[in-house]
């Protein structure tokens, strides 16, 4: 209302010196304008409180043109009346005649509609473009929570395969269990204290795989065969943290098979993509599925590769009888 009130103070103040036959403004120039105002606000008011929301939003176009044709004349006819009739009663002691003809006093008041209409549309595109905002930033927010979550969620999911391995290693009381206690406690300390970020360099996030690779080669005979390439060209990229690293653990969790272990990962980045493929045997009758215990690692990339890079990637999952083949590709640019 404080808008309207405005609106209407400064027209009575605009219209007032165009009407004015002299200056300064007399008595009868302010009364003059005020009764011309009558049909004025009349007309802006049934078109914005009636028309407008009954017609024109629900698209009745036809009806909503032919009412505000009539709405005109009806307008020119009150502002006749007004200066004809109300006036008199109102100020006995002035003597109005209107100074416009009825096509000036509709165009006057069709002004008016288009005015006080592009000034209503104009408020509810901008009350629009605010729900639009509230809207994003809540679907973002929703999204980093998300996100949040499923990073938490690896760090489990890890851990428990990691722990597993070791206490295969514990119960043979190998030497070489400690070695492994203390790469599971610098791949844990990274993950502390640095996926707590949206982003992290790449470079970190292939040094924290690699010391999981070594990790896990530790309890391999030597004829087992682990290969871990990588290759990172051009700038340094940055990446959300902990997403390859379910793709590795999962090569290891369905790839160990003792003697027979064969695992290839070649991981390498160019010109801001990013191209991941690993290779791994496979155990007999095992299928690496999402709805199986394990499977999670899988749905959680997948999720987090929708979130984090929406049209921005590919991954593929294939295998025969003997083995899987992984692909992943991101564009981090």
């Amino acid at each position: 209302w404080v808008q309207h009130l405005g609106f209407w103070v400064l027209s009575f103040l605009i219209l007032t010196g165009a009407f004015a036959t002299a200056w300064p403004v007399a008595t009868a120039d302010f009364i003059y304008t005020l009764l011309f105002h009558v049909s004025l606000i009349t007309a802006v008011y049934v078109h914005l409180r009636l028309l407008l929301p009954l017609l024109l939003k629900h698209r009745r176009f036809l009806l909503y043109g032919v009412l505000v044709v009539s709405l005109l004349y009806g307008a020119v006819m009150l502002n006749e009346y007004t200066f004809t009739e109300l006036s008199d009663w109102l100020f006995p002691g002035f003597y109005f005649v209107s100074d416009y003809t009825r096509a000036e006093i509709a165009l006057f008041i069709g002004l008016y509609l288009i005015l006080t209409t592009s000034f209503k549309l104009s408020r509810s595109w901008m009350a629009l473009q605010r729900t639009r905002l509230v809207l994003e930033a809540t679907r973002r927010a929703n999204v980093e929570t998300e996100l949040m979550a499923l990073r938490a969620q690896v760090n489990p999911h890890f851990l428990f395969n990691s722990l597993h391995s070791i206490y295969a290693l514990a119960l043979e009381q190998s030497t070489q269990t400690p070695d492994l206690i203390l790469r599971l406690s610098n791949v844990l300390r990274f993950m502390l204290y640095e996926t707590d970020k949206k982003r992290i360099q790449l470079r970190d996030e292939v040094a924290c795989i690699s010391e999981y690779v070594a990790l896990q080669k530790t309890r391999l005979p030597d004829t087992a065969m682990v290969e871990w390439q990588t290759r990172l060209a051009g700038p340094e990229m940055q990446i959300a943290p902990l997403l390859l690293m379910p793709l590795v653990d999962n090569a290891f969790k369905h790839g160990l098979q003792g003697e027979k272990t064969r695992i290839r990962m070649q991981l390498s980045c160019t010109d801001g993509t990013l191209i991941l493929d690993i290779t791994n045997t496979k155990p007999g009758n095992s299928r690496v599925a999402d709805d199986r215990p394990g499977g999670i690692g899988l749905a959680n990339v997948r999720r987090r590769l929708q979130l984090a890079y929406p049209d921005r990637h590919l991954l593929s999952i294939d295998e025969d009888e003997n083995q899987y083949h992984v692909h992943l590709k991101v564009v981090l640019t």
